[in-house]
């Protein structure tokens, strides 16, 4: 409200418009209000908030800056394993790897080592007795023997002896080979020489010593083997009478010596992952590839949790694989994926590299071997890939051995 003043000037009131609305205010406050009068102030006042709300949304669109709305009506899927060609190539990796100078001269190519006291991947038995990563022949007298091949050899001067040929080493800077004996029926012990072994001796049958018993694997020099023997091993009623033949093995438990099935020993490498070596001017490199599946431990129960696979390489010294640097990531198993569905590419492209190929190394053609040799995973996950039951399961994996 404005004032005129004795002088003339006009004096501007503020004040006065204010007391009316705080006084139109206090009235409604004063008087009652029904029900029906308050749903009706409800509705007017939420259809002024959505047409607030509807202006808003038409200058939003009209301006340049690109607002992204998420659509709850598109689902987008994330329990699919990820495509080949989302997966990094472990030829790709195995490629960067061996071009790498660092990493390529502290790698090892060479036979099994036998050592006092194992520490690298090539001092196992693994490594030693694998065609896929150690030495897989060696020629005597003009003669190939490969390993898992069955032999004559000279224990001493004069005696000869039948062995297998377990694996083709390196000791003390010179090659050695790893014999595991074959003993006849006169061998046995007294308790187990019935009268149905002898005649199946009789029929050229002889008996595998099981190698985890004292002096059942033994070391011999090269010039030790004398020549192959016709020795095969049944694991089936199958019968050939121009070998001669192994259907049991002797083994002691509890201090008294048993024998049992052969088809329940250890079985050579040789025989389920045979592998036959390229004939080839080119250099051979084989890698032994050490898969490393992780699921994060306690976090592996969490909505948002990534089971991550992971690439390593045997061939480098423990000490350079237990840097994080040399752990190569082949990718994420994604939010409730299936670590089967996701490995599928990976076991595709290694059957082919278990085959080889030629890979450009430091600049010159080379063929390339690369085998699963071993799988790396915490309990949970290694029993999954195991097929193993879990902790909780009422007969899990120690029960059944002892059944």
């Amino acid at each position: 409200m404005a004032t005129t003043r004795n002088d003339g000037s006009t004096e501007m009131d503020i004040y006065d418009d204010e007391d009316e609305e705080m006084t139109t205010t206090i009235d409604i406050e004063n008087e009652e209000i029904s029900e029906d009068e308050l749903e009706s102030e409800y509705e007017r006042i939420m259809i002024e908030f959505n047409e607030n709300d509807e202006d808003e949304n038409e200058r939003g669109g009209d301006s340049d800056e690109e607002v992204i709305i998420d659509q709850p009506d598109e689902e987008v899927i994330v329990d699919q394993p990820l495509s080949s060609e989302q997966l990094s190539y472990s030829s790709d990796i195995i490629r960067n790897i061996l071009n790498n100078p660092l990493l390529f001269s502290n790698m090892y190519f060479r036979p099994g080592q036998e050592v006092t006291k194992n520490k690298e991947l090539w001092h196992g038995d693994i490594w030693k007795e694998s065609a896929r990563f150690g030495k897989t022949s060696i020629t005597i007298a003009q003669h190939v023997y490969y390993s898992g091949d069955f032999v004559v050899y000279r224990e001493s001067s004069d005696a000869k002896r039948f062995g297998r040929i377990l694996a083709i080493v390196q000791k003390d800077d010179r090659l050695i080979i790893k014999i595991q004996r074959i003993i006849r029926f006169e061998e046995l012990p007294g308790n187990l020489q019935s009268n149905n072994r002898k005649e199946r001796s009789q029929d050229n049958e002889v008996w595998f010593l099981d190698r985890e018993m004292e002096d059942a694997v033994m070391n011999v020099e090269l010039h030790a083997i004398v020549g192959h023997a016709p020795i095969t091993i049944h694991y089936d009623n199958s019968n050939n009478r121009h070998s001669i033949k192994i259907q049991e093995i002797l083994y002691k438990h509890n201090g008294r010596w048993k024998l049992r099935d052969v088809k329940y020993s250890y079985q050579h490498p040789s025989e389920f992952a045979p592998l036959d070596e390229p004939e080839t001017h080119l250099p051979i490199y084989k890698l032994f590839i050490d898969l490393y599946y992780d699921d994060f431990g306690i976090f592996r129960n969490v909505y948002h949790s990534l089971g991550g696979v992971y690439v390593q390489i045997g061939n480098m010294l423990f000490t350079e694989r237990n840097r994080l640097k040399n752990h190569f990531v082949l990718g994420f198993v994604p939010f409730g994926g299936s670590f089967d569905e996701f490995i599928k590419p990976f076991i595709t492209e290694m059957k082919v590299l278990e085959r080889g190929k030629i890979l450009n190394i430091q600049g010159n053609e080379c063929v390339v071997i690369a085998s699963l040799g071993d799988t790396t995973a915490d309990l949970p996950q290694g029993n999954d890939m195991a097929g193993v039951k879990r902790h909780s399961a009422v007969n899990g994996r120690i029960s059944s051995m002892k059944r």
